[in-house]
């Protein structure tokens, strides 16, 4: 449901599996109330799922958590979602999450905790269909080992944000209580990656322009660093512990800097 009270999600969270185009039916036990939130269970052969959906104070998201014991051979397991939007070109999958928005500006992104791969469809009546796969039972004919395993999504419904709010949110929903190392002065800059570097003695931090506008970037640092360099072709100065720069739309930037 948007800020506005629209409904954009036809069918969403859904589980999924099939041997190769059979599918097979996923029985939903009981579902109770437990810890603030909805727990609901599932059974499929000899699995079984449970799902915690948590609706926290103050995030703009759902949270899902699916906890998996898996037993199945030659089956896959899929999540689905059907949003009912009239959309063009803005659909966006990376391995972070997947997100459609309409041309009135309403859309929804599905965040993941985990690395994961995209199927997009489009509808013939309109709308858009995301999958993704979650696992694939053993090919084998004698019965799988069991593998207990969890997965975490979060549902975000917006109106005309920004890319980098939606990266803002993704970054929320992953780390909820990081004290982060780099903090941008500007919002439409997002800090992508902090990595040690090979000698151990600092960190090189990358960034990305999402907005589509050049940008002069103060980049806070809660260290106490003593230089900054980039790590290709462009200029960054330390100024009272940030990095200033500039970037150009939709560019990315890293920077090694020493502590």
């Amino acid at each position: 449901m948007t800020a506005r009270g629209r409904s954009v999600v036809a069918q969403a969270n859904v589980l999924w599996a099939a041997v190769g185009r059979w599918p097979k039916r996923i029985r939903r036990e009981n579902a109770e109330l437990a810890e603030g939130a909805l727990d609901v269970r599932f059974a499929l052969g000899g699995s079984a799922f449970l799902m915690r959906l948590t609706l926290r104070e103050n995030e703009p998201f759902l949270r899902v958590d699916l906890a998996a014991h898996w037993r199945e051979r030659r089956t896959t397991l899929r999540s689905e979602h059907w949003l009912a939007l009239a959309t063009r070109d803005d659909v966006v999958t990376n391995e972070r999450y997947a997100r459609a928005m309409a041309s009135d500006g309403t859309g929804v992104a599905v965040f993941t905790a985990e690395p994961r791969e995209w199927q997009v469809r489009r509808l013939k009546r309109g709308g858009i269909h995301f999958a993704t796969t979650l696992l694939r039972g053993s090919g084998l004919l004698r019965p799988a080992a069991a593998a207990d395993t969890s997965f975490a999504f979060a549902y975000a419904p917006y109106e005309h944000a920004p890319a980098s709010a939606v990266e803002r949110a993704w970054d929320a929903f992953v780390h909820p209580n990081r004290v982060a190392l780099f903090e941008s002065g500007d919002e439409a800059v997002i800090v992508t990656a902090t990595t040690p570097t090979p000698e151990g003695d600092g960190v090189i931090v990358s960034v990305v322009e999402c907005d589509g506008a050049a940008r002069r970037v103060r980049l806070r640092c809660a260290g106490r660093a003593k230089s900054a360099t980039s790590e290709v072709a462009g200029e960054v100065n330390l100024e009272d512990g940030a990095l200033v720069f500039s970037i150009d739309p939709y560019a990315q930037r890293s920077f090694r800097v020493l502590f």
